[in-house]
């Protein structure tokens, strides 16, 4: 929500295409009644927002001469799965490959992926899928070349 007041601005296109992939979704989900058009409304907002999200990235600035005593900027990705799936779509997949870009620009690099499921499954099996989304994150992390020794994998159910 934050980012379409200033996407509009920045990337009228990417932020309109959001838009447009975002109420596709909701109302394909909101049928609930053909999963593929459902995936590819909501793959089509992932892919937008993954844009529009590098757009309204700040440029980097050139390194000071003198090294400064700052903590870098924690930055949040979000990866969607389908329903009762652990699958990484080509959206999912596009914003964990936008994040790895990411973290290949920093020197302080911890990643955590963290899982989370909704309220329609039992308490145990929300936090297994959780923890197995986690985890395809964290995979497709390695398989872009990020070490494992900077990612972290937390299930919250």
């Amino acid at each position: 929500m934050t980012a379409m007041p200033e996407g509009r601005t920045i990337a009228p296109a990417a932020a309109a295409r959001a838009q447009v992939g975002f109420d596709c979704w909701l109302g394909k989900q909101e049928e609930n009644f053909q999963p593929a058009h459902i995936a590819a409304c909501r793959d089509s907002y992932d892919t937008a927002m993954a844009e529009l999200d590098t757009a309204l990235r700040p440029a980097v600035a050139p390194r000071a001469a003198v090294p400064t005593m700052t903590t870098p900027a924690e930055r949040t990705f979000l990866v969607f799965f389908d329903w009762d799936s652990n699958v990484l779509t080509d959206g999912a997949k596009s914003v964990i490959a936008i994040a790895a870009s990411a973290s290949r620009q920093s020197s302080q690099v911890t990643m955590t992926a963290t899982g989370h499921a909704d309220r329609s499954g039992s308490d145990d099996y929300n936090l297994g899928l959780s923890g197995h989304s986690a985890d395809e994150v964290k995979a497709e992390l390695m398989r872009l070349g990020i070490p494992t020794r900077e990612i972290g994998v937390a299930a919250r159910g």
